[in-house]
């Protein structure tokens, strides 16, 4: 049994997971995750298989997934809203099973294609692994392939946490100075069961088929923590279930964080549990993360930052006032051309549908631009975005910060448009409090960038966004946009 494992089923007192109102302990654990690999048994699931599920956040999917990866198959989580591309993504993974719920009448066996050598290679160890989808934003979504035991290990003998939450008042000695996971906030030794400390309580915000949701689950569950399952993704929904289950931790996204703000919702309940905000998948606008700060004072904000292809990174914040961050631990990192390269001893096996995006070297370009200062970076968005105005390079995420300051304007999503004499023009999507005037709405927008941009950076075309603007992963994404 992996090291992983063995610390999880050493831990006895304490809340795995909230389910409705349901609970299942520590203690319960083992004998929870049991019952599912005998299932597997009946069901004649060999050991090495590939097996997909749908990932229902329920607590029986994910003792089906922990029965998985214990007795080393390799697991394929898959969205729980993702019908229509179910069929391609077990495709691509040559899933042999899929589970579309956790129970025998749930199984399917499949007919997979000729599985790739890293899959074959991978089974000969007997190692568990893990497929996980990328979000596709780049393009194809494409399937990532790791080992189960090189993702968590990366958590060492140290869970989630900096140190115990409550233990000294926030001011006394902030939290998030360290990284997750530089010191411990569950037990101090896995031997030492009398030392078990209360550990994170957090909703299951982030998906579990995203590489940011498994990353909470694990970490999590490392460090004796609490998950609370069924968390419907609105503003009063996620205050609410901060109040009643006394969250102390929430992963979140900037777009989701700035819609807590602009609905109030924060001022509607007691969040005084709260004491870390953990966000990443999309830049943090300075002046949204200055607003949280002031209307959430005694929280912490920490930048996370992952990727499908490398799993979530250590990190820790430069200053409490700002959106530079340290990537901290085993991760090096270069900035070519302004965009940042990472390397790792323990990232993905590879893809099964696209070629290696690792060079010679084992360098990964994210794709990210970033700004350096002093050992820290800020992210200013994707270099994949850069909009070319007559030679002219605009960053999006440059001007969506100005336009996000503009009185009605809740969000902004700028993209360039084809134009016959400058090549591309700068257009915006702006998400509204209350509806206007589209033209009376571009010239004030006209007249508010005036004084803050560069003449080709100012939007020549403003859509209103007849939704909101974030799409199922929680950030900002294109296909609503126009």
């Amino acid at each position: 049994m992996s090291a992983f494992f063995q610390r999880l089923f050493a831990l006895e007192r304490g809340d795995c997971l909230i389910e409705a109102a349901r609970t299942t302990g520590y203690a319960d654990l083992r004998a929870r995750v049991d019952a599912m690999e005998a299932l597997l048994l009946r069901c004649a699931v060999a050991p090495d298989a590939v097996v997909a599920l749908v990932c229902e956040e329920t607590t029986a999917t994910l003792m089906l997934l922990l029965a998985l990866l214990r007795r080393g198959n390799i697991a394929v989580p898959l969205p729980a809203d993702g019908r229509e591309t179910r069929a391609e993504r077990l495709t691509e993974a040559c899933a042999d099973w899929l589970f579309t719920r956790a129970d025998e009448a749930g199984l399917q066996r499949l007919t997979p294609r000729d599985k790739p050598s890293l899959i074959k290679d991978l089974q000969e160890t007997g190692q568990a692994g893990l497929i996980v989808f990328s979000s596709g934003t780049g393009g194809k979504v494409k399937a990532a392939l790791h080992r189960f035991d090189r993702l968590v290990d990366r958590y060492g003998d140290k869970p989630i946490g900096d140190k115990p939450i409550g233990d000294k008042p926030i001011g006394d000695k902030p939290i998030g100075d360290k990284p997750i996971g530089d010191k411990p906030i569950g037990d101090k030794l896995i031997g030492d069961r009398t030392n078990q400390r209360p550990g994170l309580r957090t909703p299951a915000f982030l998906k579990l088929d995203h590489i940011g949701g498994l990353d909470t689950l694990f970490r999590l569950l490392h460090g004796g923590g609490t998950l609370i399952l069924g968390c419907p993704r609105t503003p009063e929904a996620v205050c609410r279930l901060i109040e009643t289950h006394r969250v102390t931790l929430l992963p979140t996204t900037a777009t989701f964080l700035n819609m807590i703000l602009i609905s109030r919702a924060d001022r509607n309940h007691d969040l005084s549990s709260l004491r870390l905000i953990a966000y990443g998948s999309e830049p943090m606008p300075p002046a949204l993360l200055e607003q949280a700060r002031r209307r959430l004072p005694n929280v912490r904000f920490l930048q996370k930052y992952g990727l499908t292809e490398l799993g979530v990174l250590e990190t820790r914040p430069g200053d409490t006032d700002s959106t530079w961050f340290q990537i901290t631990g085993r991760t090096q990192f270069k900035i070519v051309d302004g965009v940042l390269w990472l390397k790792r001893n323990d990232t993905m096996l590879g893809y099964l549908n696209a070629p290696n995006p690792f060079d010679a070297d084992g360098w990964y370009n994210t794709g990210d631009l970033v700004e350096r200062r002093d050992g820290l970076l800020r992210i200013k968005g994707r270099s994949n975005r850069i909009i070319n105005v007559a030679g002219e390079k605009v960053n999006p995420f440059e001007v969506e910060s100005v336009l996000r300051e503009i009185p009605n304007v809740s969000d902004a999503l700028v993209w360039g448009k084809k134009s016959a004499v400058t090549g591309w023009i700068v257009a915006a999507t702006l998400e509204l409090q209350q509806q206007e005037d589209r033209r009376e709405l571009q010239q004030r927008v006209a007249e508010f960038c005036r004084h803050r941009l560069e003449p080709y950076k100012v939007p020549l075309l403003i859509h209103i966004a007849r939704e909101g603007l974030m799409g199922d992963r929680l950030k900002k994404t294109g296909s609503v946009a126009r």
